[in-house]
């Protein structure tokens, strides 16, 4: 019995030291670097506007927030690394979208999905937009329906990757408005090079974020918009009409940009992190360098971004499960 004692009194205390520092860990968090893992390469709206909100946490904790790219594999790179971190508010992930949250449905051998994440808070969001090259001679969503109809076989499509949402949109607006499948998906490596082949004619139509560069490109007169994928009209371009007055109001949705911890971040944390990104969302400075990206500033709070994130799963997972899109 002695001997039993004297090998389970070390063990206690090394769990009530273990205890103490933890508790003491949350106390004085953060005190070293923060780091938050971006899914996708440096230049899109994500990791822009992520570094800008970086910066002002920075300046609000008083440590460094590192934005770390690690795109690939439609996600499942980033998502993993964060989803197996040490949940300790030094590894942070950032979403656009929940993309993260359906890997698992596109890939079974993906093992992590939402229930490895716990949710911080929101910072912006942005409607996705249908735009199509300048010669297409359609001007509505309706013409650009009948048209899609009509020539399919020399018709194609680009998005910023392979099962990823844009293409997923316009995968469901297809079967919203039975367009024919035969209408080719071009994946491009990011929205730019989509935007791009589509001023330049290489794909004739897609559906992507909208952003700076499209109101560029439409003022150009090298894209047109025909609808945004809201139920509000944007207030960048108010001029261009929504996906609902255009007969699909199942395609009207914001996406939003958010951050997320690995499940079990302690709750202190969480709420640290929640409270620091809020105050970011309010600073006049940044709202404006951010809506200058045709992205609206939005703060969600941890509770109404896992709701959000649920019904995304939800709506896209079905979709993904109807076309058997498939990831390895």
């Amino acid at each position: 019995m002695v001997k039993t004692y004297r090998k389970i009194i070390p063990m206690v205390i090394g769990l009530i030291l273990l205890s103490g520092v933890s508790v003491f860990a949350q106390e004085g968090y953060p005190n070293k670097p923060i780091q938050m893992i971006i899914p996708y390469s440096a230049g899109g709206s994500l990791d822009i506007i992520g570094r800008m909100v970086a910066d002002k946490v920075r300046e609000d904790l008083g440590q460094p927030v590192l934005i770390v790219n690690k795109p690939g594999a439609t996600g499942a790179i980033a998502s993993s690394f964060v989803a197996t971190s040490r949940p300790d508010g030094y590894t942070l992930y950032g979403a656009a979208g929940a993309s993260f949250g359906f890997l698992h449905i596109m890939n079974p051998t993906f093992s992590y999905g939402l229930n490895d994440f716990s949710p911080i808070a929101t910072f912006a969001k942005f409607p996705h937009v249908l735009i199509v090259n300048k010669d297409l001679p359609v001007k509505t969503l309706a013409e650009f329906v009948t048209y899609a109809k009509k020539n399919a076989d020399t018709l194609s499509y680009g998005s910023s990757g392979y099962a990823g949402t844009d293409h997923l949109a316009f995968e469901l607006l297809k079967l919203a408005v039975d367009m024919p499948s035969e209408i080719k998906h071009i994946p491009y490596a990011g929205s730019a090079p989509a935007i791009t082949a589509i001023a330049g004619n290489q794909v004739q139509a897609g559906i992507l974020p909208f952003s700076a560069l499209i109101g560029k490109q439409i003022e150009s007169g090298m894209i047109r918009a025909l609808a945004v994928l809201s139920p509000e009209r944007s207030p960048f371009r108010p001029d261009i009409p929504t996906i609902v007055e255009g007969g699909v109001p199942s395609l009207a949705a914001s996406t939003y940009l958010s951050c997320w911890a690995p499940v079990k971040t302690p709750a202190s944390i969480i709420k640290k992190l929640e409270d620091t990104v809020r105050r970011a969302t309010e600073d006049k400075t940044l709202r404006e360098r951010i809506e200058k990206m045709y992205h609206e500033v939005e703060f969600l709070n941890p509770q109404v971004l896992r709701k959000y994130a649920d019904s995304e799963v939800s709506k896209w997972g079905g979709i993904i499960k109807k076309l058997n899109i498939t990831v390895k």
